[in-house]
């Protein structure tokens, strides 16, 4: 755990353990938006479907189950570094649906077992992307199916949050890739990308005191890595355009991308 590597991830579990205790209050994906891209990525397969897939960054396992639903003749794996958040994820079972506690770069599965892995809003948390891309070439089959889901760099302008929260937009905009940088590192690490789409999304978080509040409870990621400081300012400056906006009602809106690659071979 002394490796820059070791200490980012311990980080991100810290994070990822006192998120879990809030995360069903945080985590608004709409799940019309999840069906759609699961659609998506049924449409990719030429054959009868995917016997194994892996759902990596699972978190408290609400997108997963989704999946499991969606895809109820496939065995479901959802994998996370977090103790905390599967230990939520575990509460509702299902037949074809298990958890394990693992890193997305040392996964715990033999070579060329699985099918497909899916990464949603998961891609921008891991610290070693090629490290990663190499382990789901590992222990994906041949021709394996990999979906990523995210918002791309240039995109997260348009996010709500983004906009009013210069430093928090700072410190997301270095975690997160472009489409062209995404492709390029599966393309050089044995994988060929198929295809891409773009989902526009719109939550309702609430009134001005409501926003404040989910506000202050640090619901994403990269807010808690900012320091003290940089989260107050942050606030003071979304405090004074919630007095200057007189707005009634905030909207977490924007836009994530979806992309598929096959494994060569």
């Amino acid at each position: 755990m002394g490796s820059k590597n070791g200490d980012s991830n311990a980080t991100i579990v810290s994070v990822a353990d006192a998120l879990s205790q809030d995360y069903g209050v945080f985590d608004r994906q709409p799940h019309s938006t999840v069906k759609d891209m699961l659609s998506f990525l049924r449409s990719s397969v030429r054959d009868n479907g995917f016997e194994t897939i892996l759902d990596i960054g699972c978190g408290v396992g609400s997108v997963t189950r989704l999946i499991a639903g969606f895809f109820d003749k496939s065995q479901i794996i959802g994998v996370d570094i977090s103790r905390e958040m599967l230990n939520k994820a575990d509460n509702i079972r299902m037949p074809n649906l298990r958890y394990v506690l693992a890193d997305a770069s040392g996964l715990p599965f033999e070579k060329s077992t699985v099918s497909c892995a899916v990464l949603i809003n998961s891609w921008h948390l891991m610290r070693d992307r090629t490290a990663v891309v190499n382990e789901l070439r590992r222990v994906l089959a041949p021709n394996g199916t990999v979906m990523v889901v995210g918002i791309e760099r240039d995109k997260l302008k348009y996010e709500f949050f983004h906009q009013q929260l210069p430093n928090f937009h700072k410190k997301d905009y270095q975690q997160h890739d472009s489409l062209d940088s995404l492709i390029s590192r599966f393309n050089e690490n044995g994988f060929t990308y198929t295809d891409s789409k773009t989902y526009a999304y719109s939550t309702r978080i609430g009134n001005a005191e409501e926003t404040l509040s989910f506000l202050v409870r640090k619901p994403f990621f990269s807010l808690r890595l900012l320091t003290d400081e940089e989260f107050e300012s942050d606030l003071r400056h979304f405090r004074r355009w919630l007095a200057e906006s007189e707005i009634k009602e905030t909207v977490k809106n924007g836009v994530s991308t979806l992309a598929i690659f096959k494994k060569e071979g």
